[in-house]
């Protein structure tokens, strides 16, 4: 099939809303003491840059649960 007939799915979420979610998710989430923290303003610009233990812990634990609520 040529790439020019395939058609993709968009997911009807935006970005923001997205980002939104996975703030809200690390706000109201009850972590163990020993997880590393994550900062509750994530992708702002006064956030910072996080560091690898950060992305660690969001790519481990808030953002899949975050797309599983999302998408679920």
């Amino acid at each position: 099939m040529p790439l020019s007939t395939v058609q993709v799915k968009h997911t009807p979420y935006d970005t923001r809303e997205v980002l939104d979610h996975v703030r809200g998710t690390i706000c109201d989430m009850i972590t163990p003491y020993w997880l590393g923290s994550v900062p509750s303003n994530f992708g702002d610009l006064a956030a910072g840059t996080i560091k690898a233990d950060a992305w660690h812990t969001l790519a481990t634990v808030y953002i899949p649960i975050t797309l599983i609520s999302l998408l679920g």
